[in-house]
């Protein structure tokens, strides 16, 4: 959206430098405004720390009507203050050339004062023949809950007395916790059994594929197994599955 500068003149045309420049800038304006008016991910455009342009959708994640934000708020009134320095500095960095537009997690200020979580893929540009920030924006709330979620369930498993293993269709350990880890006599350090075959902790690898074979007619398994520490040496277990 940089209008074109009237210093140039294509004599081979024979259009006039007023004209043309002027309808190349509407051209291009109109099929930014009809991609941006339509997306799903909110589109903004701020300049001289005043907001000059949001899509519909951007302003509905705020709980606003686009009108009621253009020309009217600052990018401080729907950024936290506390996130308002990492955007700035992204987009610092971009102005320089420093970095590619990446995506920066902050909170947002809606209407009503609730905040939500989300995300901003800033660059600089140049609009109107000054410098201005534009961007899209992604309202992640939800994912940012779920990776919260996600986080605590993990500790639980991670810190649970039981032990609790992870493998692939071909018996390989994805994930063990540090209970297991124990049990099996081995360092409190899941990648000394990553990737390996699980069959090298039964005792028996003809009960381990017997109860695999369970495991997929039945939809599970549960049993009392003999597995092998690390040292050779051998325990009971209950195995859930």
């Amino acid at each position: 959206l940089c209008r074109p500068r009237n210093n140039c003149h294509d004599p081979l045309e024979g259009i006039s430098v007023e004209y043309q420049p002027e309808e190349a800038f509407k051209r291009s304006e109109g099929m930014f405004r009809a991609l941006a008016e339509h997306s799903v991910a909110g589109i903004f455009i701020f300049q001289d720390e005043e907001i000059v342009y949001v899509n519909p959708s951007l302003a509905r994640s705020f709980g606003y009507e686009p009108d009621e934000m253009t020309g009217k708020l600052t990018p401080q009134d729907i950024i936290h203050a506390a996130d308002i320095s990492a955007l700035s500095s992204r987009v610092q960095q971009s102005a320089e050339g420093q970095s590619k537009t990446e995506r920066v997690t902050c909170r947002g200020i809606r209407k009503d004062d609730s905040q939500i979580e989300i995300e901003v893929y800033p660059t600089a540009f140049e609009y109107l023949g000054e410098p201005a920030t534009m961007g899209t924006l992604i309202e992640a709330t939800a994912r940012v809950a779920d990776d919260r979620d996600l986080q605590r369930l993990r500790t639980a498993v991670d810190q649970s007395m039981h032990g609790v293993m992870i493998s692939d269709m071909q018996s390989r350990v994805l994930y063990a916790n540090r209970a297991i880890l124990r049990m099996f006599g081995l360092k409190e350090d899941a990648s000394e059994v990553l990737g390996k075959y699980t069959g090298d902790y039964w005792q028996q690898d003809e009960e381990r594929v017997k109860g695999r074979a369970e495991l997929l007619r039945k939809g599970a398994y549960d049993g009392e197994v003999v597995f092998k520490r690390g040292d050779g040496s051998f325990f009971h277990g209950h195995v859930m599955a």
